[in-house]
């Protein structure tokens, strides 16, 4: 469907993009995740939402290439002049912050409104939970913007917290994804085997959510025969 695309392409964005000119490989991730949204779009509409959205962080993201490759070639002697306007970096990072919001949102709307087209509810939950947490992390990012003293004095003890907070969230979009991967399927889809992933812990994911869920399928299966003997027991007592 474009579940396992998506997963690879938010994971390339906002994981593999923290090492030096990860820039490159959020871009990447961004272009990917915007060709995800293409094949998703063909079963419910809502992903166009984070399909356009998509657009605006590829062009923060581009800026952000543009800025740090510019001042890399610079520092090493390979173009001999490159400048920048003042305070660049600093509107991108704000840029960065409010489209990021824009897109998760978008994202999570997107997921909520197939979750409930194809009535998984725990899908369901998790994208309303994973909302409210990038609602709360746009708070404290916009407290700590805030121009006064007692935001100043403290930014030092919040701030890696802050990062954490948002590592997490990133951690529950990816599980929520593949949840979505997992769960959600073409109907052409539902007979075919699933492959095996080069990633283990992909694999370990998958054996453990079967397991899971035959050994809810099996409970069922039993306290339906149990309340069934029960009623025959009943039956034959009267």
């Amino acid at each position: 469907m474009g579940f396992g695309l998506l997963f690879l392409g938010y994971f390339m964005a906002h994981l593999m993009s923290v090492f030096s000119l990860g820039c490159l490989v959020r871009l990447a991730g961004f272009m990917l995740m915007i060709y995800a949204f293409t094949r998703l779009h063909k079963y419910n509409v809502s992903f166009r939402f984070p399909f356009y959205s998509a657009f605006a962080m590829l062009g923060v993201t581009l800026a952000d290439c543009y800025g740090k490759i510019g001042e890399l070639l610079y520092d090493n002697l390979i173009v001999d002049s490159f400048s920048l306007p003042e305070g660049f970096f600093e509107t991108v990072a704000s840029a960065d912050d409010v489209f990021s919001f824009l897109f998760h949102a978008c994202l999570l709307y997107a997921i909520l409104s197939i979750a409930k087209e194809t009535e998984v509810e725990k899908i369901r939950v998790a994208a309303v939970r994973n909302f409210v947490f990038i609602c709360l992390y746009a708070v404290l990012i916009i407290v700590s913007k805030l121009p006064f003293s007692f935001v100043e004095s403290y930014k030092r003890y919040f701030s890696m917290p802050v990062i954490l907070f948002y590592f997490a969230i990133i951690i529950l979009n990816l599980v929520l994804i593949f949840t979505c991967y997992a769960n959600i399927c073409d109907e052409s889809d539902i007979d075919m085997p699933l492959k095996k992933s080069r990633f283990e812990f992909i694999n370990k994911f998958r054996e453990e959510t079967a397991r899971r869920e035959q050994k809810a399928a099996d409970d069922s299966v039993e306290y339906a025969k149990k309340k069934l003997e029960e009623r025959r027991e009943k039956r034959r007592r009267k």
